[in-house]
Formats: C-alpha cells, sequence, structure tokens
C-alpha cells in the first residue's frame, strides 16, 4: 500500500512523485500510467517557468539563461 497514489506519469505526475519522494523518503509513492511507455505521445506545451525548475532545485537562474537567450 502507497502513502500517495499519483494518477498519471506525465510532467506534472512525474514532478509531483520525484518532489513528494525528495520531501520526505520514508513515504511511500505509486504513480499510475495508462499507457505502456513514459514519455511518448506527451500532450502538454513542452514549456516551464524558470521559477519553477528553481524551485525544483533543478538548475540556478544563471545558468538557465544562457539556454534561454542563446
Amino acid at each position: 500500500m502507497s502513502d500517495i497514489a499519483i494518477i498519471g506519469a506525465g510532467p506534472a505526475g512525474s514532478c509531483a512523485a520525484w518532489q513528494a519522494m525528495r520531501e520526505n523518503s520514508d513515504i511511500s509513492v505509486s504513480v499510475f500510467e495508462k499507457r505502456s511507455s513514459i514519455g511518448k505521445s506527451v500532450h502538454c506545451s513542452g514549456l516551464l517557468a524558470l521559477n519553477g525548475l528553481m524551485k525544483l532545485g533543478i538548475t540556478n537562474e544563471k545558468s538557465l539563461h544562457g539556454i534561454i537567450l542563446n
């Protein structure tokens, strides 16, 4: 049995699962996806806000500006 169940392994579901485990490694997280593989037929814009990435601790603002501006 899981402490947290996430429906959908798309960008939002995957980030939610990752963040939950990062915040508390003692909990159990299950992600349920209806498709047989993750990352195919993604139905999203493909855009992420700079401040959202920074809040997740994925990168810092200085390194992202080089990617965005170049």
